[in-house]
């Protein structure tokens, strides 16, 4: 085959990849259970072509030690749990038909089908963080990815804005029944999940925004640049504040400080704009306040203020907490199964006492549920993962000014940023276990270990 063929099917495959990375959110952000094996078989097939793909142009495929050897063990002990559960949980009796173990004495889940789905899944992001690794060692391929992903997270951040000035109840949904009243947003069915992934994904948006300013080049594809990202990061920053999640409201006013910090030296830019382009900002954006307040404004600013005050929510989620904590002690060395916890809650009195009505899908505090459900040496497993990556991060981001790209850098300072709003909202509430989320911070992950100096 001709070379510059094999190159441009090369490019293609690629391309094709991370347009079905970055439209995953799309189907409901992947908080409709029916829909995430789907999910997760086709970025398992699409990573497995792309991991083939790429050793089929270079005949090596070159992953960093560390962390591919931490997800094996992750995955093996997962898996491991599966293969040696000790029972299925029966939804009708509300109790574990106990089954025969392999392996008696050894970590089992107490119900094989739940953890299957959740280690089938968390296979499927391990590839993607793989194949992500091998397409950052070339810049234009880790590049175009993320710009996908940053021009798709735009795209949700605008239906959310159409949605809310609507004044809408099911617009893009199939099925009105699963929606939370009024608190859907984009294509997410909970507010405060829409919320973290724009909190995950804004910087990303806003490093291209930098990145495109036309400081040196004024050609014509400079300035669409320019004007495209200037419009995303307009639409994702109005959603930043009006998608209702009093939570993620309060983390993005607690990270934009060091978001500012970070790019300083970009930012020095906003110095240079003339009169006519602040005019142009301002009206545009005062325009869009003005055209959204008349159904949304006075229900943000409420919500807005309200971060401080004492709700219901939190009550609640406090009762969770202390309800959940006899649960670590119990799951011991190995824990009660991947995916468990909302089967071994109620037994605790979660969803059955007044003050926990209702069924706990996730305890709302992803670090206790990684607890319980992975024991200490599996959550010590998952800290020493992601310890190791935020220390590859900072590494990089220390790295002189000649050994790294200055794109490269502000996708660095992204993800940093991201990854600190995903840590934050995980703290009182549940973004790690949706999938949209979990996926971005997988790619995030493969990108920052991918990514390599001059």
């Amino acid at each position: 085959m001709n070379k510059v063929i094999q190159s441009r099917v090369y490019w293609g495959i690629f391309a094709c990849y991370s347009m079905i990375l970055a439209a995953v959110p799309f189907f409901y952000g992947g908080t409709s259970p029916a829909l995430i094996p789907y999910l997760s078989a086709t970025i398992l097939c699409a990573s497995g072509v792309c991991l083939l793909t790429s050793y089929l142009k270079t005949r090596r495929i070159r992953l960093p030690l560390a962390p591919v050897t931490l997800m094996a063990l992750l995955l093996g002990y997962g898996w491991f749990m599966v293969i040696n559960a000790a029972g299925v949980f029966d939804t009708g009796f509300w109790e574990v038909m106990p089954t025969v173990q392999i392996f008696p004495s050894l970590p089992g889940s107490i119900d094989s089908s739940t953890s299957h789905a959740v280690m089938f899944r968390l296979s499927a992001m391990a590839l993607v963080m793989l194949a992500v690794m091998q397409l950052a060692r070339k810049p234009r391929y880790l590049i175009g990815l993320m710009q996908a992903i940053a021009a798709s997270a735009a795209l949700i951040c605008l239906l959310g804005l159409i949605q809310r000035a609507a004044g809408a109840t099911d617009i893009y949904w199939y099925d009105r029944d699963i929606l939370m009243g009024k608190y859907f947003y984009g294509t997410f069915r909970y507010h405060a999940n829409a919320g973290a992934f724009i909190n995950l994904t804004w910087p990303l948006i806003a490093a291209f925004f930098l990145s495109a300013f036309p400081e040196r080049s004024k050609s014509l594809k400079q300035k669409l640049l320019f004007q495209f990202w200037g419009l995303a990061l307009l639409v994702s920053s109005i959603s930043l504040w009006i998608h209702g999640s009093r939570g993620a409201t309060g983390i993005i006013l607690l990270i934009l400080p060091l978001w500012c910090w970070l790019n300083r030296t970009r930012l020095r830019f906003l110095k240079h704009l003339s009169g006519k382009v602040w005019m142009t900002i301002a009206g545009v954006f005062v325009s869009i306040i003005l055209a959204l307040s008349i159904t949304i404004l006075g229900m943000t600013t409420e919500r807005i203020w309200s971060i401080t005050k004492p709700s219901q929510s939190v009550e609640m989620r406090q009762n969770a907490y202390q309800a959940a904590l006899p649960m670590i002690p119990d799951a011991g060395a190995s824990g009660f199964g991947p995916g468990t916890f909302k089967w071994m809650f109620p037994s605790y009195g979660g969803g059955v006492t007044p003050e926990l009505r209702g069924f706990w899908r996730y305890l709302h505090q992803d670090y206790l549920q990684t607890l319980i459900e992975w024991g200490y040496l599996g959550s010590l497993l998952w800290l020493v993962f992601f310890g190791l990556s935020l220390l590859q991060l900072i590494r990089l981001l220390r790295l002189p000014r000649g050994q790294l790209s200055g794109e490269y850098r502000l996708i660095l300072r992204a993800i940093l940023v991201g990854l600190l709003t995903a840590a934050l909202h995980s703290s009182f509430d549940f973004p790690m276990q949706i999938f949209a989320i979990q996926l971005m911070v997988f790619i995030y992950l493969g990108s920052l270990w991918g990514i390599r100096a001059r």
